[in-house]
């Protein structure tokens, strides 16, 4: 069954929004907003509130203040915002000592952080589900022929040969992208275990409230109400959520 992955961006929410030290910060930042789902939901937390995005193309105009942004290099002043909220954006980033700096420079002391983060069991589920979605489209005739079209329209003009063409087609879809900005998956794998998370925000002078289990959820548009339960039963989670407050 496929669905619209933005519930768990609402799940996300619900829990964390309960978990809040107060009820309303006075500057937010919310970074890699995406399509801004949750935009308008966190600027209610705040008095004033900017969300960002490094991809400019995926924002959506919403009810907020929007701007494109680098967490690697914000484009903001010291000691600005007292909440900064990231879902599912830290694994993207190429440095992420620049980005924990940026962040703790444009923060207030004691500012309140939330970044929720993929664990390795998500890493797990990226790849399973690839493999089953892929099987899909592959006895589905209409979705393989859209799949083949899409896959004609990104192939480069330069990449005259047909067969060298489809040799790269044909490695793509035998082989799951990265997700993140990890160099391959078993990579990927160990940098999203949680130990290795909250130890990087101990490095940076973090102090860690709260490490809070979300939802588990199944990528690639897949919702699987029962074993999504059973897995949560068992104590598994695709992603944590790092309650932390900013020391300087």
């Amino acid at each position: 069954m496929e669905h619209d992955e933005h519930w768990i961006r609402k799940e996300e929410f619900g829990l964390i929004s309960s978990l809040l030290p107060q009820k309303k910060f006075t500057f937010g930042l919310e970074i890699g907003a995406g399509d801004g789902c949750q935009s308008e939901a966190l600027a209610s937390l705040c008095t004033d509130f900017i969300s960002t995005e490094y991809h400019a193309e995926r924002m959506k105009k919403r009810n907020v203040k929007q701007m494109q942004a680098d967490v690697q290099k914000l484009p903001f002043s010291n000691n600005q915002f007292d909440f900064v909220y990231s879902s599912n954006v830290l694994e993207h980033i190429p440095d992420l000592h620049k980005a924990f700096a940026e962040l703790k420079r444009v923060s207030t002391p004691e500012a309140f952080h939330v970044h929720i983060m993929p664990s390795c069991w998500c890493k797990v589920s990226h790849v399973f589900f690839y493999y089953v979605k892929a099987f899909h489209i592959l006895f589905s005739p209409k979705k393989l022929k859209k799949l083949k079209e899409e896959k004609n329209e990104k192939f480069s003009k330069k990449e005259k040969n047909t067969d060298n063409r489809y040799r790269k087609s044909l490695w793509q879809c035998i082989f799951p992208p990265i997700h993140g900005a990890a160099s391959h998956h078993f990579n990927e794998f160990l940098s999203w275990r949680k130990k290795r998370w909250a130890k990087l925000f101990l490095h940076h002078d973090y102090e860690i409230k709260k490490i809070v289990k979300m939802p588990f959820y199944f990528s690639a548009g897949y919702d699987l109400p029962k074993l999504r339960k059973f897995l949560n039963t068992l104590g598994l989670t695709s992603s944590y959520a790092y309650l932390v407050e900013v020391k300087k």
